[in-house]
């Protein structure tokens, strides 16, 4: 019995891991920010323009470091690995708010571009002494910009719960401790001056 929990615990911290990488979850943030911003053509364009920039360069820059042995895996388990990363994606986005607000996007966009990029320098200046949890980082700022859409519906609660579950899981994995989950989701501070 005992055994069967624990497989089951296992296999929930693993789900909820997976779920909570980064670049996961980068997709639905940026689509809720669009749907912020009144769902059209161009802001669904300006989404694109941000997750290339903000998610899918650095994404691609991990699997390179990983591939070329300057990375273990691709979730960054030694915070050493974590510094390029982060920093690329904090200028990327920082860029991407630039070339957004200079391109007449909505505001909406141009300001989560900012706010991750604000946060994401936070995690880098941060990772030069501390390894924070860059899942529950994204998974608050999921549930920030996820907030704003629907303040007080279910899908604020349903964000909130995925939020708990990949902190639960960070700490169950052993991957982080209670405290580096918590300034972890602290990082997100920029997302609620911004968006």
């Amino acid at each position: 019995m005992r055994a069967a929990i624990s497989n089951r615990s296992h296999s929930a911290a693993r789900i909820f891991s997976i779920v909570g990488l980064p670049p996961v979850l980068a997709l639905p943030t940026a689509l809720l920010a669009a749907i912020r911003s009144g769902a059209t053509p161009s802001t669904f364009l300006s989404v694109g323009g941000f997750l290339i920039t903000g998610c899918v360069l650095p994404t691609l820059l991990t699997l390179v470091l990983v591939r070329r042995g300057h990375a273990s895996a691709i979730d960054l388990r030694e915070r050493g690995e974590r510094l390029l990363p982060a920093t690329v994606t904090a200028v990327g986005c920082a860029g991407a708010a630039w070339v957004l607000w200079r391109a007449g996007a909505p505001p909406g966009v141009c300001q989560l571009a900012l706010a991750v990029s604000m946060q994401m320098a936070l995690l880098a200046a941060l990772t030069l002494r501390w390894k924070v949890s860059y899942h529950t980082a994204s998974a608050t700022a999921l549930l920030l910009v996820g907030r704003s859409v629907s303040p007080d519906g279910l899908l604020s609660f349903g964000l909130l719960l995925l939020a708990i579950g990949i902190a639960w899981a960070r700490v169950y994995q052993r991957r982080h401790t209670p405290a580096q989950v918590i300034v972890g989701a602290l990082t997100a501070a920029p997302l609620v001056l911004l968006t």
